[in-house]
C-alpha cells in the first residue's frame, strides 16, 4: 500500500475545506485541520505559514474575545473570488 497521491495544493482551497461550514475556526485548529487533510504539503506548517497565506490574500488580522486568532470562512471565500476574477482579468488582457 502506498502513500496517496495529492494533487498540488491551493492553500486558499485548502483552508477553506478546513472549517467545512463553520463561519470561523481557531488558527491552531486550522494548521491541525491543514495537517490532517495534507500531512505531505501541511504537514510542518506552523502559524508562521498559515499567515503569510493569509496575509498574502489580504485576510488580514482576525481576533475575537481573549486575542485569539481565527480564520473567518468568508474573508477566505472573498479572497478566493478575488483571485478569479484577477485571473479572469489577466486572461482578457492576453487577447
Amino acid at each position: 500500500m502506498g502513500v496517496p497521491a495529492f494533487e498540488s495544493a491551493d492553500p486558499l482551497d485548502d483552508i477553506l475545506a478546513v472549517p467545512g461550514r463553520q463561519l470561523r475556526m481557531r488558527t491552531q485548529d486550522v494548521i491541525y485541520g491543514l495537517a490532517d487533510l495534507n500531512p505531505h504539503e501541511y504537514g510542518g506548517w506552523s502559524f508562521r505559514d498559515l499567515r503569510r497565506v493569509l496575509d498574502d490574500c489580504g485576510h488580514g488580522e482576525y481576533t475575537t474575545g481573549g486575542g485569539v486568532m481565527h480564520v473567518s470562512r468568508q474573508r477566505i471565500v472573498e479572497a478566493i473570488a478575488d483571485r478569479e476574477a484577477d485571473s479572469e482579468g489577466d486572461a482578457d488582457d492576453e487577447i
